[in-house]
C-alpha cells in the first residue's frame, strides 16, 4: 500500500515537472520569436512595366534672323533690348559718323595701294617673261657648244691613242738582239769544257814540273855520288868509264825538252819541285823508289832500284833505261830495254868490261844509276815540253767566259719601256672611252638646262590675288557707302523678337551676327536635356506632353530630333515642334513621355532590391533546423535587372524562380543567415 501511494506521489511530481517545462518552453519560445525581425514575403509574378519620363525645358524659335553690318565699326548706340518686338525698318543701332569716315579712307587707300601693286607686278612678269626667252636662248647656244667642245675632246682623245699605238708599234719594232738560250748554253758548255781543260793541264804542268824536278835532284844526287866515288878511287873502274857524259856521248845537261839540267831553268812550281825532290830523296833512302810517267806526250817512265841489295828493273816504253844495283854484298842485275831497239843501257853495251883492269861493280852501279836518273830526267823534260805545248795552244785558242748581262739588261729596260708604252696606250683607250661618257654626260645636262628653261616659271599669281583683294575692299567700301549714306544707321527687315545682343556702344563690331531676331513668321520648338537612363525610354517620333507656363494647359508633340549633347557628354538634347501659334519664345515647360516594355515572367517590387558596388540582390525566405526546432531564415541572393520603374523590377530567370519567396519588407537589417519570423499578416 505504501508502495502504491509511492508510486503516485512519484508520478504525480513528473507530470507537474513536464507541465512546468512545457510553460518554460513556451515562454522561452515566445521570448525568442518576439526579437527575431519580423518580415513580409512576396512571389514573383509575370506583368510588364511602365516607365514615365519627365523633363523640364524651354520654348525657342524655330528660325532666328541674324543682323550684321561691317565688322570694326565702333558702335554708337543701341535701340533695343533683349525680348523686344520689332517689325521692318525699326532701328536697331548705329556707328559712330567719324570712326565711319576713317574706314572708307584706309578702305579707298588700300585699294589704291594694291592697285599701283598690280602695275609693278604686270611690269616684272613682263621682265621676267624677257629673262625666260633669254635663259632658253642660251642654254640653246651652251647646247651646242657642249656639243662641239665634247667632239674636240673626243678627236684629241683618239689622237693621244693613235700617237701612244704608233710609239709602241716602233718599240715593237726594235727589239734588242736576244741570243736563244741554246746557243747560250752552247758556248758556256764549250767555255766550261775550255776552262776545265786549262784548268787539268795546269794541274798537270805543275805536277810534270815537280817530277822533272825531282828526276834533275835526282840525276845531280847520281852525278855527284859518281864524281865523289871516282874522285875517291880514281879512274880505274871496268867499262868504259865515265867522263861526265852519258853513252852517247852528249852532255847530260842537253837533254830534250829542257835547257840543261839547271832547275832554275824551267818557270812555274820551284817550291813544289823542290818539295817533290825532297820527298823522292826519302823515297830512296827508305830503300826504294819507283817513278813512272805514262801520261805524257811520251809515254817514257823509269823505275829505280833498291839500294838495300833488293833488285831493280826499270823499263822505258821510248827509249826508257833500267838499272838495278844491289848494296853491300848484293847480286844486281840490270837491263835496260826499248821499244826502238836499243840497248839495255841507251845504245852501248857496258855490260862486257873493256881492256884494262877488272870491273868495279861499285862504279858500275853508281853510273847505272845515273843513266836510270838520266833517263828519268828526259822523260819528265818531254812531258813538261809536251803539257807546255797544249798550254800554248790553249792560250793561243782562248775562250772567254759567256757574260750577257748587257744584253739582259738591254731587254730589260726594252720589257720595261714596252710595259709603259703599253699602259699609255690603255690610258688612252681609257680616255677616250671617258670622254664619249664625259659627251653624253655634257649633252644630257645641256639638254635638261634647255628643257628647264623651256618649262613655265613658278606662276606669280600676285596680279590675281590683288584682284580678288580689291574686289573684296570694292564690297567692303561699298557697304561703308551705303551705311554713311543711312547716316549710320542699322534697321530691322523682318519681323521678330530680339534673342540676342552681340554689341556693346563704345565697342567695335564683332565678326558676325550684331542683332539676332526670332522669326515670328515661323512655329515655335521645346529643347529639353534627358539623362542617359531617360533616353532608354524616349525616341525619335515618339509622341509627349508638354506643359507650358504656369497655365496648366497641355499640347502634344512629337520628338523631331533626339542626339547626345556636344557641351554635356553623357547627356541628349531633345526637339519638340510645337503646332503653329503655341508657346512663346523663351517660355518655360515640362515634357512627359510615357512607354510600355515587353512583359517579364519574374518581377518583383522595386524595394526588395538592393545594390552594393553595383552588385543587386535580395533576400529570399529558407527553413532551418535551430534550438528550438524549425526555423525561418534570410538567404542573400544576387540577381541581375533586366528592367526597373520606380514600383517594380524585372529579374533574370535562373537565380530565382516563381516559387521562391522574396524578402519584401522587414522591421529590422538582414544579413545573410539572420533568423527571422513572418508578419503579422503572415501569421
Amino acid at each position: 500500500m505504501e508502495f502504491l501511494k509511492k508510486k503516485k506521489k512519484i508520478l504525480y511530481a513528473g507530470c507537474v515537472f513536464f507541465v512546468i517545462m512545457f510553460l518554460c518552453t513556451l515562454l522561452s519560445k515566445g521570448i525568442y520569436g518576439a526579437s527575431l525581425p519580423q518580415v513580409e514575403t512576396e512571389k514573383p509574378e509575370k506583368r510588364a512595366l511602365g516607365h514615365m519620363v519627365e523633363a523640364e525645358g524651354m520654348v525657342t524659335a524655330n528660325r532666328e534672323v541674324a543682323v550684321d553690318t561691317v565688322s570694326g565699326l565702333k558702335v554708337n548706340q543701341i535701340y533695343v533690348n533683349l525680348g523686344d518686338s520689332v517689325s521692318a525698318n525699326t532701328l536697331l543701332f548705329d556707328v559712330d559718323q567719324e570712326d565711319l569716315k576713317e574706314k572708307i579712307s584706309e578702305q579707298e587707300l588700300a585699294i589704291k595701294k594694291l592697285e599701283m601693286s598690280n602695275e609693278q607686278a604686270r611690269q616684272q612678269k613682263e621682265l621676267d617673261a624677257q629673262k625666260e626667252r633669254l635663259a632658253q636662248n642660251r642654254s640653246l647656244e651652251d647646247y651646242a657648244l657642249a656639243d662641239t667642245e665634247e667632239d674636240r675632246k673626243i678627236e684629241q682623245a683618239g689622237d693621244a691613242v693613235a700617237k701612244a699605238e704608233e710609239k709602241l708599234d716602233d718599240h715593237l719594232n726594235n727589239q734588242p738582239r736576244q741570243t736563244p738560250d741554246e746557243e747560250r748554253n752552247q758556248k758556256k758548255e764549250e767555255y766550261k769544257d775550255w776552262d776545265s781543260r786549262m784548268k787539268d793541264l795546269q794541274k798537270q804542268q805543275i805536277s810534270a814540273n815537280s817530277e822533272l824536278e825531282a828526276a834533275k835532284a835526282e840525276e845531280g844526287a847520281a852525278r855527284k855520288a859518281l864524281d865523289d866515288y871516282i874522285a875517291a878511287h880514281g879512274d880505274s873502274g871496268g867499262g868504259d868509264g865515265y867522263s861526265g857524259s852519258d853513252s852517247s856521248g852528249e852532255d847530260n845537261n842537253s837533254g830534250s825538252g829542257s835547257s840543261g839540267g839547271s832547275p832554275d831553268s824551267h818557270d812555274g812550281g820551284q817550291e813544289v819541285v823542290r818539295e817533290n825532290t825532297a820527298q823522292s830523296r826519302e823515297g830512296q833512302a827508305s830503300g826504294g823508289s819507283v817513278s813512272g810517267n805514262d801520261g805524257g806526250s811520251d809515254g817514257s817512265g823509269t823505275a829505280g832500284g833498291d839500294s838495300a841489295g833488293g833488285d831493280s828493273v826499270g823499263g822505258s816504253d821510248d827509249g826508257g833505261s833500267a838499272g838495278g844495283g844491289s848494296g853491300s854484298g848484293g847480286n844486281s842485275d840490270s837491263g835496260e830495254a826499248s821499244d826502238n831497239g836499243g840497248t839495255p843501257d841507251g845504245g852501248e853495251d857496258n855490260t862486257g868490261g873493256g881492256s884494262g883492269p877488272a870491273a868495279d861493280p861499285e862504279r858500275e852501279r853508281l853510273e847505272e844509276a845515273l843513266k836510270v836518273a838520266e833517263a828519268r830526267r828526259e822523260s819528265a823534260e818531254r812531258r813538261v815540253k809536251s803539257i807546255e805545248e797544249e798550254l800554248a795552244k790553249g792560250n793561243v785558242d782562248t775562250k772567254t767566259k759567256p757574260d750577257y748581262a748587257s744584253e739582259d739588261s738591254a731587254w730589260e729596260n726594252w720589257e720595261s719601256t714596252k710595259k709603259s708604252l703599253e699602259d699609255s696606250v690603255d690610258s688612252a683607250k681609257q680616255n677616250q672611252e671617258n670622254s664619249v661618257w664625259d659627251k653624253l654626260d655634257a649633252m644630257l645636262e645641256a639638254k635638261r638646262k634647255v628643257e628647264d628653261s623651256t618649262l613655265a616659271a613658278n606662276p606669280d599669281l600676285t596680279l590675281e590675288m590683288n584682284q580678288m583683294e580689291i574686289a573684296y575692299r570694292n564690297e567692303i567700301l561699298q557697304k561703308y557707302v551705303q551705311l554713311q549714306k543711312a547716316d549710320g544707321q542699322v534697321f530691322s527687315e523682318d519681323n521678330g523678337i530680339v534673342t540676342k545682343i552681340k554689341i556693346s556702344s563704345g565697342e567695335r563690331v564683332p565678326d558676325g551676327a550684331s542683332v539676332v531676331l526670332a522669326d515670328l513668321d515661323e512655329s515655335f520648338k521645346f529643347r529639353t536635356t534627358l539623362t542617359r537612363e531617360e533616353k532608354k525610354y524616349v525616341d525619335i517620333n515618339d509622341t509627349v506632353s508638354l506643359k507650358l507656363g504656369n497655365s496648366g494647359r497641355t499640347v502634344e508633340g512629337q520628338v523631331a530630333y533626339l542626339a547626345e549633347s556636344e557641351s554635356t557628354p553623357g547627356s541628349y538634347d531633345a526637339i519638340v515642334y510645337l503646332p503653329p501659334g503655341e508657346g512663346a519664345v523663351g517660355q518655360r515647360g515640362t515634357m512627359t513621355a510615357s512607354s510600355q516594355s515587353q512583359s517579364y515572367p519574374l518581377t518583383i517590387p522595386a524595394k526588395a532590391v538592393y545594390t552594393d558596388n553595383g552588385i543587386s540582390y535580395v533576400f529570399v525566405l529558407r527553413k532551418q533546423q535551430g534550438i528550438l526546432g524549425e526555423e525561418l531564415a534570410a538567404s542573400r541572393v544576387n540577381v541581375n535587372v533586366l528592367d526597373k520603374n520606380n514600383k517594380f523590377a524585372s529579374i533574370e530567370e535562373g537565380t530565382i524562380d516563381a516559387d521562391t519567396e522574396i524578402i519584401v519588407d522587414t522591421t529590422k537589417a538582414l544579413e545573410e543567415g539572420a533568423v527571422v519570423r513572418y508578419g503579422s499578416r503572415k501569421e
